[in-house]
């Protein structure tokens, strides 16, 4: 199931396959999106502070948009024969699979590193400073992205 989940599609695969593959994760993501939605609209009806109900129920609704966005990427790649094609090439080129686990392993060393530093300084600091560090992270993510664009134009 994991590897069905978040493996790299091997060389050779029809799109009939690959399609199956797209389709299992697509069904993933849609029950992964209604349970996080569900549980973060529970905790934010729990939650006293309106200033905590309010962030809980913005980050459900932007969970909800990205999901439902992905979502009608992929339906649109379902009924395209020639985007599913060009996205399964995209998919199964070597270069790429390759220029994808280099950024990813620069930028899991890098949150490695950013998150040790905030749980050491949210343990001695809790306060809104410690909160700079956690967006730290997400902007890790962004520079995954950088370094994925410049590795594909290098190599």
């Amino acid at each position: 199931m994991i590897n069905k989940l978040f493996a790299s599609p091997k060389p050779g695969i029809t799109d009939d396959e690959y399609r199956a593959k797209i389709k299992y994760q697509v069904n993933f993501l849609t029950i992964v999106i209604i349970l996080t939605v569900t549980i973060t609209m529970l905790l934010a009806s729990l939650q006293k502070s309106p200033a905590s109900r309010s962030f809980l129920r913005g980050f459900s609704s932007g969970i909800l948009g990205g999901g439902i966005g992905t979502i009608i990427t992929s339906r649109i790649l379902f009924h395209n024969r020639k985007y599913l094609h060009k996205s399964k090439i995209k998919a199964t080129d070597e270069r790429l699979q390759e220029i994808t686990h280099r950024a990813n392993t620069i930028t899991f060393i890098m949150l490695l590193i950013v998150s040790y530093i905030a749980i050491c300084w949210a343990t001695f600091y809790w306060d809104r400073r410690a909160a700079y560090l956690y967006l730290l992270i997400v902007l890790i993510y962004l520079f995954n992205s950088g370094v994925r664009y410049i590795l594909n134009k290098i190599l």
